[in-house]
Formats: C-alpha cells, structure tokens, sequence
C-alpha cells in the first residue's frame, strides 16, 4: 500500500505524511522540497479564522538576494540612437540573466539596467551563497566579454556594481488579475540594494551574512 502524501501547489513534490504515536496519519505543514507552507485539508475548530488568501498563500524563506546593475549606462544612453541603446541594453541584460540561470539562480525582475536575481527560490537550495558568488563572477567576466565583442560598445566600458545579501524574507503573490506576479520583500532586499550601491564598478559587495556562509570555503 502506497504512503499518503501532500503534493506542494509551489512546486509540486510530493511530501509523505507522517505516522503519529497513536497511530493516525498526519500532514506535514511545509514542503519537503521548497519549504512551502502546504495546504492543512484537515478541518478547522469553530472558533478557527482562516487567514485572508494574501497572507495564506505568502511564506517566509532564506534566500540568497543578488542585484546588479550597470555602470555607464546613463553615458551610453546620450551617445547611441534609442533603437540601439535598446539592443545594446536587451543583450547585456540576457548575458547577465544567463549567468544567473547557469548557477541556479531565479530571475526576479529587471528595474531598467538593473537585475534582481534570487537563490534559494522558488526552489529550496542549500548552497545559495556559493552559486550566487559564482553568479556575480560570471556577470563581471561576461560584461567584459561584451565590451570587447559588442560593435556598439567600441571606446566605451560598461561595468557592473553588485550586491548580495542573505537572510529570510517573506515571498508570495503581489498584484491582482493580469497583472498577479510574485516577488519577496524585507530588509534582506533593502541591504542587497545598499551593498549593490556601494560596491565600486566592477566590484562585487557581500554582506556578513554571505561572508558567514562561505566561511571556510575560499
């Protein structure tokens, strides 16, 4: 006779239940993969209240947190004509998403030259702070790559500041109808931001945070 399992809507891995002292099945809360709250079937007491669907479908992970952007851009803008500036920024930003993808990375969102990148969702990943450091490498060497090769880049150099932090933010959908998406938020994003800010062009700034995970390592 097959286990019993609850299959994550995030995901889709199917968690066995587990076996209680009395000898009933119990339903895991949280997905054994991605670290999903899973659906409870189980039915709720009179004087339960059910959270609103915003909140119920949102959770708090770890994550790995990357953001890029580039530097001279701005320049570049009042050099080329709109429909190359276009091509120009449309190729560097699929070489800097490729790197990110390579590494296990997921792409959150592009705010103009800028790339939000995630490790450690949608999927649960425990080496985070490793690929997200290989990541950023990879960006700094593919961005010079493309100052070389790119014709629209001749006697111009574009570089990358970028930041990474760690820690636990709270993810789920945003938005509504056409327009739902999801994202994260919290502080671990508004210091990766800070750090992305900070680092020089062509330079990489990790967070203690990050630091502590690699410690050892490198």
């Amino acid at each position: 006779m097959s286990q019993p399992v609850t299959e994550c809507a995030s995901c889709g891995f199917k968690t066995p239940q587990l076996d209680s002292p009395d000898g009933d099945r119990t339903a895991p809360k949280f997905c054994g993969s991605c670290g999903a709250r899973l659906a409870d079937d189980t039915a709720q007491t009179p004087h339960a209240t059910a959270l609103p669907s915003s909140l119920s479908d949102a959770h708090k992970r770890p994550i790995i947190v990357l953001m890029a952007d580039v530097s001279g851009y701005s320049g570049l803008s009042e050099t080329l004509e709109l429909d190359w500036l276009y091509e120009v920024l449309r190729e560097v930003l699929a070489q800097l998403s490729e790197c990110v993808l390579e590494h296990g990375g997921h792409i959150d969102k592009y705010v103009g030259d800028e790339v939000v990148a995630l490790f450690g969702y949608p999927r649960a990943i425990e080496d985070g702070a490793d690929r997200a450091l290989h990541a950023a490498l990879a960006m700094h060497k593919r961005m010079a790559d493309l100052n070389r090769t790119n014709v629209h880049l001749v006697g111009k150099v574009l570089e990358l500041h970028i930041g990474i932090n760690a820690g636990v933010v709270m993810s789920g959908p945003v938005g509504s109808g056409e327009s739902e998406g999801t994202t994260v938020i919290g502080d671990v994003v508004n210091v990766a931001k800070r750090l992305e800010s900070a680092a020089p062009a062509g330079s990489t700034y990790l967070s203690q945070s990050v630091v502590d995970r690699l410690r050892g390592r490198y």
